[in-house]
C-alpha cells in the first residue's frame, strides 16, 4: 500500500529554518490538498513516500495567489 508523507520547511525572516511534519496520507492528491490548506505563503512543501526509502515525490513552494488590496 502506498503512503505519502507531507513535510513542510519554513524559511522566512523570523525563522532561519524550521520543519513541520503533517502526517501520512493514502493518496498524493490528499497529501497535497492538506499541505496547501495548512501551509503558509513561502513555505516549502516536500512530499515523500516513507515506505520506499523516503523517495521524494514532489517539492514545491506555497505561493500566495491573492492580490493585495489597494484600498
Amino acid at each position: 500500500m502506498k503512503k505519502y508523507m507531507v513535510h513542510v520547511t519554513i524559511r522566512n525572516a523570523n525563522t532561519a529554518f524550521s520543519h513541520q511534519f503533517f502526517g501520512h496520507y493514502n493518496t498524493l492528491k490528499g497529501a497535497m490538498k492538506y499541505a496547501e490548506k495548512n501551509a503558509k505563503n513561502g513555505w516549502e512543501v516536500k512530499i515523500t513516500m516513507p515506505f520506499e526509502n523516503h523517495k521524494i515525490i514532489k517539492t514545491y513552494n506555497i505561493v500566495d495567489t491573492e492580490e493585495p488590496s489597494n484600498q
